[in-house]
């Protein structure tokens, strides 16, 4: 499992992915990089996003870009245009519909955040990104944090 923690730090199974030994089977490189230099991955650098982000290229072809503060990025393989659904978007091209209404829904799964439920049925389209990023609110056992916001502590 992989964290994304404050810094730029990233961690696997617990420990940080930059003092971890690289060997034949790792799944993944890590670098840091100058967000200048990742236009051609965002279309533009954003204007909030710190100099360094942490890049994860992964054998299968994604990457992860990280900036350590609230910009998240997965870079998908363009042989992999059109097969996406989900939180990530659709990868068609088309950013206007991307927004798709997650399981946390009208209609949705009973183990989720009803605190956060959306009020849309699941997989309508949405202009409102905290009516999106609610929906897909999860319910994480054992997480205070996650009880507290949802309601269930």
């Amino acid at each position: 499992s992989y964290e994304l923690d404050q810094g730029p730090v990233v961690k696997r199974m617990g420990s940080d992915v930059a003092d971890i030994t690289s060997n034949e089977e790792d799944i993944f490189t890590y670098e840091v990089v100058n967000s200048d230099n990742l236009a051609a991955d965002w279309n533009e650098r954003p204007k909030d996003v710190s100099r360094d982000v942490v890049r994860l290229n992964f054998t299968n072809s994604f990457s992860i870009l990280w900036d350590g503060l609230k910009m998240f990025k997965i870079v998908a393989p363009e042989n992999k245009r059109d097969s996406f659904c989900g939180l990530c978007g659709n990868f068609d091209g088309n950013r206007e519909n991307d927004m798709v209404i997650g399981p946390n829904s009208s209609n949705g799964s009973q183990l989720n955040c009803d605190n956060k439920k959306s009020n849309l049925p699941r997989n309508s389209q949405t202009s409102d990104v905290d009516e999106w990023a609610n929906s897909w609110f999860s319910e994480i056992s054992g997480s205070t944090e996650c009880n507290e916001e949802c309601g269930l502590a």
